[in-house]
């Protein structure tokens, strides 16, 4: 054997056995951070949404318009006659964590309507418990809600 070809052959020698004390140095420090842990033990925080239900009652006859809406979804126009049962609509408040969202709703007696006697009543509904309520027996019987995505965190 020639001294060139052993030179080549202990070159190479070396450099397989630098790169596996490499990838053995590499395995062992990625293996420091991992965590083993049994499937369905991990918890990853996820956008998550609560309905709520704006329910507009009161004196049966009485029109009513307003707007209910949230601040990330925006305000919509709502109106009616109320009847025998409450005239409900959902919205979904955003209760990520971090969410600063809100619910809010406006009611009132419609202008045609305002010299009508009655009550005017507005809920809000969250995990099947009234969270807010109002009512108004005056002439524009307005009544205004609110309810933020923190309360509903704290309270749900």
């Amino acid at each position: 054997m020639s001294r060139r070809l052993l030179i080549g052959c202990g070159a190479l020698l070396a450099l397989g056995v630098a790169l596996s004390i490499g990838a053995l140095i590499g395995y062992l420090i990625g293996r420091e951070g991992s965590v083993k842990t049994p499937v369905g033990e991990v918890s990853v925080d996820q956008p998550s949404s609560t309905p709520v239900i704006v329910r507009v009652s009161g004196t049966k006859g009485i029109g009513y318009d307003g707007t209910i809406g949230t601040s990330k979804t925006g305000q919509k126009t709502i109106d009616g006659t109320l009847g025998t049962t409450s005239d409900d609509y959902e919205l979904t408040l955003d209760t990520s964590p971090g969410s600063t969202d809100i619910v809010r709703a406006e009611v009132g007696k419609r202008a045609l309507d305002n010299s009508q006697p009655g009550t005017l009543s507005a809920d809000l509904v969250a995990g099947g418990q009234v969270v807010r309520e109002q009512d108004s027996s005056s002439e524009t019987g307005v009544v205004t809600l609110t309810y933020d995505a923190q309360e509903a965190r704290e309270e749900l």
